[in-house]
């Protein structure tokens, strides 16, 4: 046997159609999910103290899209129509 039959790689990349490849370990993943979601929170937060009439139920329902406690914070923030 030669040395380069003895060598196998370590990692084949698999290519399958019409999936990409997630990078990053599950855990990495919730946690990238989460943070983004609090900063997106605090931004809907700051809108909601300024928001009209008109506007809070815009925001009521990105808070619903956004994270399953939705209902909590439409009371803590008074969107609540």
């Amino acid at each position: 046997m030669s040395k380069d039959q003895c060598r196998t790689p370590i990692f084949v990349p698999v290519e399958t159609e019409g999936v990409v490849p997630m990078a990053g370990v599950e855990r990495d993943r919730e946690l990238r999910k989460r943070r983004h979601r609090a900063k997106k929170l605090a931004i809907l937060e700051k809108k909601a103290a300024k928001a009209t009439k008109a506007e809070k139920p815009q925001i009521a329902d990105k808070l619903r899209r956004l994270t399953p406690g939705a209902s909590i914070l439409i009371e803590r923030w008074g969107l609540k129509s």
